[in-house]
């Protein structure tokens, strides 16, 4: 992503970036699933460009097979 590192980002901007719907993003966070993020007041969330490339990368994945560590 090139998104200057100081810039955070709005709901909309993240789900369109990832593909998800802002009704998404907002379960996400209500069950922990999804990227960190700023509470920045009642209604205010915003996440840190470097924050969502990181829970990305997290999820990077070579196969589909759900392989269970012991």
């Amino acid at each position: 992503m090139n998104i200057p590192k100081d810039h955070l980002l709005r709901d909309t901007e993240v789900a369109t970036l990832i593909g998800v719907t802002r009704k998404t993003l907002e379960n996400w966070r209500h069950s922990g699933n999804g990227p960190e993020f700023l509470k920045l007041g009642h209604k205010v969330v915003r996440y840190h460009p470097e924050t969502l490339e990181i829970w990305l990368a997290k999820r990077k994945r070579t196969s589909t097979m759900n392989r269970r560590v012991r």
